[in-house]
């Protein structure tokens, strides 16, 4: 027999291409959930086979509900009593993880197969697919298009997994399984014809079937599936899938898996952005509850209706809706589809032909916006925000076995804490697991739950009482965006922002800010954490405050002329990019308080309420403080050159940050 410990490492990928490529809100939170649901997979084939997983602490949670039998516990199934809100909502396992194989002796003999593990994970895997399959593909195919052959759906699914493990007797080699990843075995099949909307390179299923996607767009409804959406098969499951996982049932000699109910209610990137506005138009006294039903009215005509009834924000759910005297008409307008907020994205967003021949009641829907904006006297911001956090450094504090126990009881941690963070900043999480943590929130609230996740991470392993933890970090990556900007792309643009601004070039322990206006990319900030906060708020924040609330008064903080001009200013003050700085720090301290003190803050002020060039100049150097150029670099010390970007961000920032209504009393 053989007495000897191993170590068993798994991976289950390409973790970008499945995520990141998604086109709506949805997708991305469907192709995290899924992932996660395989690793799942893995970490109980390992289980059933006698391992026992190490790192990270999986979820068990999340673990129980994947392996329970519904008929042995309905209760816990439906997340009844005291398993009530318990029901897994997005994505909790690492696609990583490590674990131990125990030695195997006449007492309790262990045999240990990896290769089951992976034909557990792709079993599943197409056991889910074929579900979708039959509920949504199968009937059409054999009624009117039996020529759309399974075999392109049968490729694309069995092929698409990158799965790579190893198995070592020796504990303390961490690198094995990037070594074997490198070997890069897995060849996915050469794809033809017509390609994914969604997913680059995949051949779309019908084979340039236009009518096909109509039929089944018209089948499934246009919330599902829009008629101009032609899909492969990873992509298609990735949208259908909440629809069929609860059926879901699979089992061979080793595990028996059920499926769950799964909420699909999650918030497209229109309702992020505009839930302070939505907020702060039912808090408003002036809008009175006829325009309210007429807006709704005019919504529900053009087929724009409850498709965000069951989306939980906080500051809708716990603030507006819960034990307010809110009417029907008000409680149905916080679940319509965000698009109905935006006037001038109506039109491009109709997903049929047969709503651009409602004119008469897009009309109306429009001039019952404008009657809103006018009396909220604002209309919806435009952006909203993902965030995208990592640990730093974890690898490496992993090669030392006696900080891998306290390393992973941190994360569990960590984890459990992300989902009430994110819910109670009015966001939505798409994936908290191990140190990773993937969530979209409104531009307003996107700062403060950075602070406050962060607060968690380092109180969690503060609590190790590790020495060598204790000091331990995390990076952020913040994307300010668009509406209009295709969501695959921020996503992918979010993992370089981090890896490569907040980490490697700023210095770690660091976030990292980009704004994607309409046009494309706008501007970029970056700035270890210890320069960007104050008090426990970023300072950026903090002037964006005071600018926003102050826009109107003689008293502003910092006039808009002073902004509109200052990238000329920073020009000067780095006449060559690449160049050492030509003023030092109160050099241009000095020279921008004159210029802020010209551009009309003082204007029509009585001459005992006008600032003084000191106060000027402290106000100003706050700001440019934000505006140096911190590299935290173990061999050097911090380098700085001034960056405009964190001005233009203040000014991004104060223009389309919703201020929300203070008297919460008696809302409409």
């Amino acid at each position: 027999m053989n007495d000897t410990k191993k170590y068993f490492h798994f991976t289950i990928g390409p973790v970008q291409d499945f995520v990141a490529q998604a086109r709506r809100t949805r997708d991305f939170w469907a192709g995290s959930f899924i992932l996660s649901w395989l690793a799942g997979v893995a970490i109980q084939s390992v289980r059933k086979q006698g391992g026992t997983v190490d790192f990270p602490k999986p979820d068990e949670n999340f673990m129980s509900f994947l392996i329970v039998e519904q008929d042995e516990d309905s209760k816990k199934r439906e997340g009844e009593g005291e398993y009530k809100n318990k029901l897994p909502k997005q994505g909790s396992i690492p696609n990583r993880f490590k674990a131990t194989i125990p030695a195997n002796n006449e007492e309790k003999p262990v045999k240990f197969d990896a290769s089951k593990v992976v034909e557990d994970v792709r079993d599943a895997w197409k056991a889910l697919a074929e579900k979708v399959w039959e509920n949504d593909l199968e009937s059409l195919c054999n009624e009117k298009y039996a020529h759309i052959k399974k075999k392109i759906w049968n490729d694309q699914i069995g092929n698409f997994w990158e799965i790579s493990w190893v198995l070592t007797m020796d504990k303390d080699a961490s690198d094995l399984l990037d070594r074997r990843k490198n070997l890069r075995t897995h060849q996915p099949p050469s794809q033809k014809g017509v390609k994914c909307m969604v997913m680059d390179g995949w051949q779309e299923l019908s084979g340039g079937e236009k009518d096909f996607w109509q039929e089944l767009s018209s089948r499934l409804g246009t919330m599902e599936l829009r008629e101009d959406e032609h899909l492969c098969a990873i992509a298609f499951v990735k949208r259908r899938f909440h629809d069929v996982f609860e059926k879901l049932t699979f089992s061979n000699e080793r595990i028996k898996l059920t499926g769950w109910k799964v909420h699909s209610s999650v918030p497209s990137s229109y309702y992020i952005a505009a839930v302070h506005w939505l907020e702060n138009l039912l808090l408003n006294k002036e809008v009175n509850k006829q325009l309210v039903k007429e807006l709704l009215d005019s919504a529900e005509e053009l087929g724009f209706g409850e498709s965000e009834f069951k989306t939980e924000i906080y500051c809708l759910t716990e603030e507006v809706c819960k034990g307010k005297e809110l009417n029907a008409d008000a409680k149905k307008l916080v679940g319509c589809d965000g698009n109905i907020f935006f006037e001038h994205d109506l039109l491009v967003n109709f997903p049929t032909e047969k709503r651009k021949d409602k004119l008469s009641e897009h009309k109306a829907h429009l001039d019952n916006l404008k009657a809103i904006y006018e009396i909220a006297s604002n209309k919806p911001s435009p952006f909203y925000a993902v965030l995208l956090m990592d640990g730093d450094s974890l690898g490496e504090k992993m090669s030392t076995p006696e900080n891998q126990e306290p390393i992973s009881t941190a994360l569990d941690k960590f984890t459990k804490s992300v989902p009430d963070i994110v819910y109670e900043n009015n966001g939505f999480l798409i994936y908290a697991g191990g140190d990773d943590v993937l969530a979209i929130l409104p531009l307003e609230d996107v700062l403060k739950c950075t602070v406050e996740l962060r607060k968690s991470y380092q109180g969690c392993f503060k609590e190790t009482k590790n020495e060598a933890l204790e000091n331990s970090t995390i990076s952020a990556a913040i994307e300010f965006v668009h509406v209009k900007t295709p969501l695959r792309i921020v996503l992918k643009d979010a993992h370089s922002l981090l890896d490569k601004i907040a980490k490697e070039k700023t210095g770690r322990d660091a976030v990292a800010v980009r704004v994607w206006k309409g046009s494309g990319r706008a501007l970029e900030w970056a700035m270890p954490f210890e320069y960007a906060l104050e008090n426990g708020q970023f300072i950026i924040e903090k002037l964006a405050n005071d600018f926003r609330d102050k826009k109107t008064s003689k008293e502003a903080e910092f006039s808009s002329k002073f902004f509109y001009k200052i990238r000329a200013r920073f020009e000067l003050l780095n006449p060559e990019q690449d160049s050492t700085s030509v003023f030092d720090k109160d050099s241009a301290t000095r020279l921008l308080t004159a210029d802020y003190l010209n551009s009309g803050v003082n204007r029509e002020k009585p001459e005992n309420q006008k600032l003084s060039f000191e106060e000027a100049k402290v106000r100003v150097g706050e700001l440019l403080e934000q505006c140096r150029h911190v590299v935290r670099n173990k061999d050097e010390k911090d380098k700085e050159k001034w960056h405009v970007d964190a001005a233009l961000l203040i000014r991004f920032l104060a223009q389309y940050w919703q201020t929300t209504i203070e008297n919460k009393d008696n809302p409409q």
